[in-house]
């Protein structure tokens, strides 16, 4: 399968220890290994991937591994100010963007998955 000119964008926004995060990964990571680039935006309880708890660690190596993979993760900053964390909390590999960064994905990508809830 060919996907030349193609990107993936997913948007997360569930809690990290359900299973649509799960899954939102795990495509992210079929998608990687099959040649396709994707830009992931972490938005609501999803901002809470990028943090390190004892609930989410084996998440977050995931998100790190698919960063070194050259997917790009970023988390809406006004979400994290609305849940009053620090940015000082988002572990490295993981960018902190504004809504529009978010509305790029969208224009950048041609299909954007969205895992919320």
């Amino acid at each position: 399968m060919s996907f030349e000119n193609k990107r993936l964008g997913i948007v997360v926004g569930s809690n990290p220890t359900g299973g649509k995060t799960l899954l939102a990964i795990r495509l992210a990571e079929a998608a990687i290994a099959a040649g396709l680039p994707v830009s992931v935006f972490l938005v609501d309880e999803g901002i809470y991937c990028a943090l390190e708890s004892t609930t989410n660690k084996s998440l977050l190596k995931r998100f790190h591994a698919l960063a070194r993979d050259g997917v790009s993760i970023t988390l809406c900053s006004v979400m994290l100010k609305s849940h009053g964390v620090p940015e000082k909390a988002v572990k490295s590999g993981i960018e902190i963007g504004s809504l529009l960064y978010f509305v790029k994905m969208i224009n950048d990508c041609d299909q954007t998955l969205f895992f919320m809830g």
